[in-house]
């Protein structure tokens, strides 16, 4: 350890996170002593902060009005041990140095796009002051690689030194787009889970019967304005299930069920999505359906 900036810490974390319009996500993790500082972890995998870097003076701090605290934007690299990207991370910045365990509520959550990269823009509350006079704030990153409901595999504090402004480093200079919190939280391409599990239960046909299951769906090359995860099963011996984001004007999800002539498909708003959590999909159209087939009023979907 070469400096105050990478610290061995053990967390109990208990987090509730905003997510979307008003909704939270409660995790709760028990005390592990796999967690550490700095990459590599227990070859669990590695956790890079790009920006703001340790001790980083003059970190660009957007404020409103006279105010002398402010949101930042911070980003870098989340890689597990078999070079696929980590699961979530965490990120909360304190208004001066950390002493002993960071408290994580209130922390913002992203999921790192298929790169392991990760960036979240507007994330506060950091300290700053007008002119050369940087004032300290911490970052905290916490990563997961595992479980969601464990604890971080690894935890970073990046210190740094806030000059107020207008804006803050991705304003300046590019989007940060892999941000999933938010109002809609909205998924691209190279975000977000890289599996969904569908909970199907309720079809009642012999036929459709085959559909009652847990289902993991996966995440397929995406072309054109389509996002779709599917089980890899082709719609006639072997039910397809996919899962797929439509971007435009109303952005949707939708979940299709294929099976001999019956195709069934759930629609959900892209603005009720939850990123971190379970979705419940209630509204659904069918056809070819075996005759008397009642389907289930609700399917859910959580991240695998």
């Amino acid at each position: 350890m070469n400096d105050s900036a990478d610290r061995n810490v053990v967390v109990k974390l208990e987090v509730s996170v905003p997510v979307g319009s008003g909704a939270h996500v409660m995790g709760v993790a028990p005390s592990l002593d796999r967690v550490a500082a700095g990459p590599p972890i227990n070859n669990l995998g590695v956790l890079n902060v790009s920006y703001p870097t340790t001790n980083q003076n003059g970190v660009p701090v957007k404020t409103s009005g006279s105010s002398n605290q402010g949101v930042i934007c911070a980003g870098g690299t989340s890689i597990d041990s078999s070079n696929r990207p980590g699961k979530f991370i965490l990120a909360k910045v304190f208004p001066n140095a950390v002493s002993g365990t960071p408290d994580a509520t209130g922390a913002t959550v992203a999921v790192p796009d298929m790169y392991g990269r990760w960036s979240i823009n507007n994330l506060g509350t950091a300290a700053c002051s007008a002119g050369s006079g940087s004032v300290l704030s911490t970052l905290v990153v916490w990563a997961q690689f595992i479980d969601p409901g464990a604890d971080p595999d690894i935890v970073r504090q990046i210190p740094f030194f806030g000059v107020c402004g207008t804006a803050t480093l991705c304003d300046n200079t590019f989007a940060a787009p892999i941000l999933h919190v938010g109002n809609p939280p909205v998924l691209h391409e190279e975000q977000g889970p890289r599996e969904w599990r569908v909970i199907a239960a309720g079809f009642d046909s012999a036929q459709l019967k085959a559909l009652n299951k847990r289902w993991i769906v996966k995440l397929l090359p995406t072309q054109g304005s389509t996002s779709v995860w599917d089980n890899g099963g082709n719609g006639g011996r072997t039910p397809r299930v996919a899962l797929c984001y439509e971007r435009g004007c109303a952005p949707v999800w939708k979940l299709q069920f294929l099976l001999g002539e019956a195709v069934i498909e759930y629609v959900k708003p892209a603005a009720e999505w939850n990123i971190v959590d379970k979705n419940v999909f209630t509204s659904v159209s069918s056809s070819g359906l075996p005759a008397g087939s009642h389907l289930p009023a609700t399917i859910e979907v959580v991240p695998a």
